[in-house]
């Protein structure tokens, strides 16, 4: 039986609108809930791959490839963050999700390779170069996957879900990100566990195994499509437009107040993926094998993060909440000053539970903050992940350059800029 096009059409609008409607019917924190735990599950074998990679890859003689494919990821982040609403609106929440996971598992991937070549290096398919843009094209395409995959959870699917219960967003919102801070104490528990079961190559094939069932569940998430853009044909969005959008929320007076707190998004990524290599050498007397020591002090970060989501779904004071974390922040610095002068590595366990929280807070808060301020523009998600993604690849080009003189440098660089904003 064969159908014309647009009895086709007819036939998809009318599927996409019974599906709209049982959404409504459902529960909606069942609906935030299971996508959380697919998220919780790809997260928690990127995170894995992401906090290590610095230390394992410069362990193999690959120096900086980790640091560098980070640096890819949010360096791409950031540019393909401008032209993620575009995507998001040409296809369903469904096929965003799905293959904008499909680049993380690759990336995961990518460590299986560098460990192959580990022995052999400079030997055909494993010479430097080959090993280096293998690692480097899977972390940009993470970086622009990652720009869909956001936006579609922030602005289009969790929204949609959050403006039909106004008086629940906080809560609701809270409820993501407490079970996705979950993936913060997995990936380290995990990343340790199979490290010490079946060493480095061992670990890396287990996280693709877990990143790749991620993509598979991603199949299988209730589907909520935005009658705006998928009930119609395919939409010819102007880029210009797309430009102009963003450039007007980033000059609009109603940002202007959180602007500043979305700077925090990205420094806790950058401490922790980055600088706590050095905080560790320095408590430790530069011990040559950290991984395990770093993959433990990163659960106290997982314990916290899960905390902070529960805690700031419960408050809907967003300013007294930006005012708060932002002096809470600066005592965080505090003590990693404090941990380094007196090579105190238990103290490093108290700033990871510190950060996590924070981290969470402000991640959870500035979701709110898009709903109830922004009515979930895309164009808000767009600059907030934007902001992210820069203020990250300064930072992480920053520790990069910084990290073979004295340790306190990148934390007195941190400190400056933490002034300036606590002046603002």
């Amino acid at each position: 039986m064969k159908f014309s096009n647009e009895q086709l059409e007819i036939n998809i609008k009318q599927i996409f609108e019974i599906e709209n409607n049982n959404l409504q019917k459902q529960n909606p924190k069942k609906l935030i809930k299971r996508l959380s735990i697919i998220f919780l599950i790809l997260f928690s074998a990127f995170i894995s791959a992401q906090n290590l990679i610095g230390t394992l890859y410069a362990s193999m003689n690959y120096n900086n490839l980790g640091l560098l494919s980070t640096l890819f990821i949010y360096f791409f982040f950031a540019i393909a963050c401008v032209f993620a609403n575009f995507y998001v609106s040409k296809y369903t929440y469904l096929q965003v999700f799905f293959y904008s996971s499909i680049p993380y598992t690759l990336f995961v991937s990518s460590g299986i390779w560098v460990c192959l070549c580990s022995e052999l290096q400079n030997q055909g398919l494993c010479s430097d170069q080959i090993v280096y843009f293998i690692v480097l094209i899977c972390a940009s395409l993470t970086g622009i996957a990652a720009s869909t995959l956001w936006v579609n959870q922030q602005s289009s699917y969790v929204n949609s879900i959050l403006q039909n219960y106004p008086n629940q967003i906080g809560g609701l919102s809270g409820i993501f990100w407490i079970i996705f801070s979950f993936s913060s104490l997995i990936s380290p528990i995990l990343s340790s566990i199979t490290l010490y079961l079946v060493g480095n190559l061992g670990m890396f094939i287990v996280l693709t195994l877990v990143s790749g069932y991620s993509c598979y569940m991603f199949n299988y998430i209730p589907i909520q499509e935005n009658l705006n853009s998928n009930l119609q044909t395919k939409q010819n969005i102007d880029y210009k437009e797309q430009f102009s959008e963003i450039f007007q929320i980033i000059k609009s007076q109603k940002l202007r107040p959180y602007f500043y707190f979305l700077y925090y998004q990205g420094i806790p990524l950058a401490i922790y993926s980055g600088y706590i290599e050095i905080i560790v050498r320095k408590t430790l007397n530069n011990q040559n094998n950290i991984n395990n020591e770093i993959s433990n002090i990163l659960i106290a970060l997982g314990v916290s993060s899960i905390i902070g989501g529960y805690i700031s779904g419960k408050n809907n004071r967003q300013n007294f909440v930006m005012i708060f974390l932002k002096f809470f922040f600066q005592f965080i610095i505090l003590l990693i000053f404090i941990c380094m002068y007196f090579e105190n590595y238990y103290l490093s366990f108290f700033i990871m539970f510190l950060l996590g929280f924070f981290q969470c807070s402000v991640n959870n808060t500035l979701q709110v903050i898009g709903v109830q301020e922004f009515q979930g523009q895309d164009q808000y998600f767009s600059v907030a992940n934007i902001v992210l993604s820069v203020v990250f690849f300064i930072f992480q080009l920053i520790f990069i350059i910084l990290k073979q003189y004295n340790p306190y440098f990148y934390l007195l660089f941190i400190q400056i800029v933490q002034i300036l904003i606590i002046l603002h």
